[in-house]
């Protein structure tokens, strides 16, 4: 169990480190569009 259970671990922080740049550069990217609709709905 211990030695599935660390295998599991490292599977998944793999996973999470490949993932967690593309998702950083997106949240970014999505962060710019975002802060204009949030500008243009507190304008008007």
């Amino acid at each position: 169990m211990g030695i599935d259970k660390s295998r599991y671990d490292n599977r998944s922080d793999q996973w999470r480190r490949r993932t967690g740049s593309r998702r950083s550069r997106a949240r970014r990217w999505a962060s710019v569009p975002l802060r204009l609709v949030l500008v243009t709905v507190a304008a008007v």
